[in-house]
């Protein structure tokens, strides 16, 4: 049976995650907050398929923005949404499109559509 998060708690664990400040910081340990920031992460690639470099290109620019304090790089990132399912790949490794597999371990509620408007004034707030 898989878990489901709600889209209030999603909201708000998304924001407390990526509003911490400190660059290079390890991804979060519980596997709960990462499916969190890995279903952030799918919506900027639903409108698939894209190619490797399409899909690498993406996850750089939410590393630039909502996951910039996080030390990590879009390739890691690309295989640990495959690895969990909510990215899959052909067989060739070429072509990459959204997959609903993560859903044997965790559903979200659609999240608010404007999250990262949200972090951003989060982290306006904390910085004076």
């Amino acid at each position: 049976m898989s878990e489901t998060i709600q889209a209030s708690d999603f909201a708000e664990r998304f924001i407390i995650l990526c509003a911490r400040g400190g660059a290079g910081r390890e991804l979060p340990r519980k596997r709960r907050d990462r499916w969190i920031l890995y279903r952030a992460l799918q919506s900027k690639l639903a409108d698939g398929p894209l190619s490797e470099r399409e899909v690498t290109a993406r996850i750089q620019d939410w590393l630039l923005g909502a996951g910039r304090d996080f030390a990590t790089d879009a390739v890691t990132l690309r295989r640990e949404l495959v690895d969990e399912g909510f990215l899959a790949r052909d067989d060739y490794g070429k072509a990459y499109a959204v997959s609903r597999a993560h859903e044997r371990n965790v559903r979200f509620e659609e999240p608010p559509p404007d999250l990262e408007e949200r972090l951003e004034e989060r982290r306006k707030k904390s910085r004076g």
